[in-house]
């Protein structure tokens, strides 16, 4: 069983390579495209490709990190847990 202390939300409009910093390496990371309209692009650090989310969906990455950058100009949401 895994416990789960703290929890981080940010929300609002993307921009270009926006960087979300966690105070905390996260264990589970969820992002949102919140708009009904256009994508979101999404990656871990400056070094690799970024992902799209379509209008609306939802991602669970698998990761254990400190950031996220996002690209785009839709509103998201990101929740990350630890």
């Amino acid at each position: 069983m895994e416990v789960i202390a703290n929890q981080f939300v940010d929300e609002g409009t993307a921009s270009t390579d926006l960087t979300i910093n966690f105070p905390w390496r996260c264990r589970w990371v969820e992002i949102i495209n919140d708009s009904g309209t256009v994508d979101l692009q999404y990656k871990f650090n400056s070094s690799e490709t970024y992902a799209t989310l379509k209008p609306l969906e939802v991602a669970n990455p698998p990761v254990k990190q400190k950031q996220v950058i996002l690209n785009g100009t839709g509103s998201y949401r990101v929740r990350a847990y630890g």
